[in-house]
């Protein structure tokens, strides 16, 4: 099945369950799942099933929009219970946190631009997720290029909105921008038609690095450069930190699984079009 868990239908969810699934079957381990939905009468439902039916250690799986986590959290660590967050390293709570490293993903994605000879980065990122870790992408693709120094990262902010879209793009053209890392897919999915309005084509005019958990955009006939979410892992490595509690391990306050860039797309060394006559330009 997809998913072990039933009403679970996000897909970075599934595979996280997968990957904890799987990786306690493969030590014998008991998982039983429960779904919160962050009404109180829920969470204090959770709590009870969880203390009378014995469990030993919780695996809090929360995706940015969802549900905060803090109250079901603290419940749980008042009964002493060791708790393990899988894709939350901001609320300040006695717990183990496992995540991407974002950061890493930024520095990844630009050092990998920088050896292609691009001068200016552009990170596209959703207004809204505003102070979440994708903005931790941006604050990676801002260090590579500081220790490299004559390069230059500029944030490009959209949504779905034509108007912003457009707008997006006239950034880009007027930054001069030859090299994108995408926060999220659908992101890039909306802004490339109105790319190619504004006379930019990806890969001729532009290079593009994906953050994705699979390995083309859908809706694309080409492939894109991309760094792999691979969200299963992000299960097994959550299951693997509360396992090492209960051999007598300390694990790591935090916990950075860090994905590589996979060439998927055409790999150009250099821009085309760098809009940039030299580097005193930048």
């Amino acid at each position: 099945p997809a998913t072990p868990v039933a009403g679970v239908n996000d897909f970075a969810t599934c595979q996280t369950v997968r990957g904890i699934f799987n990786e306690g079957t493969k030590h014998g381990v008991v998982v039983e799942f429960f779904v919160d939905n962050g009404q109180p009468e829920v969470e204090k439902a959770i709590i009870n099933q969880v203390i009378t039916s014995g469990v030993q250690g919780a695996i809090i799986i929360r995706r940015i929009f969802s549900a905060g986590i803090a109250n079901l959290a603290s419940m749980l660590l008042t009964n002493w219970m060791p708790v393990v967050a899988v894709f939350d390293d901001c609320e300040r709570t006695r717990m183990v946190s496992v995540n991407f490293n974002n950061i890493g993903i930024g520095h990844t994605a630009s050092s990998a631009f920088i050896r292609m000879g691009h001068k200016r980065i552009g990170v596209l990122l959703r207004q809204s997720t505003h102070g979440s870790y994708f903005w931790d992408r941006l604050r990676g693709c801002e260090l590579a290029a500081m220790e490299k120094g004559g390069c230059r990262v500029t944030a490009i902010y959209a949504d779905e909105r034509p108007l912003i879209l457009r707008s997006a793009c006239r950034q880009i053209r007027k930054s001069k921008i030859t090299a994108l890392l995408v926060a999220g897919e659908e992101l890039l999915v909306a802004l490339k038609p109105y790319l190619e309005e504004t006379g930019i084509e990806v890969h001729r005019d532009l290079s593009v690095v994906i953050c994705s958990s699979t390995p083309n955009v859908r809706g694309f006939a080409e492939k894109f450069d991309l760094i792999r979410l691979n969200f299963e892992e992000m299960g097994r490595t959550s299951f693997k930190a509360l396992y090492d509690f209960y051999n007598g391990e300390t694990p790591f306050k935090t916990i950075l699984v860090n994905p590589p860039i996979e060439r998927h797309g055409p790999g150009r060394r250099k821009p085309l079009h760098s809009g940039a006559k030299n580097d005193k330009d930048l």
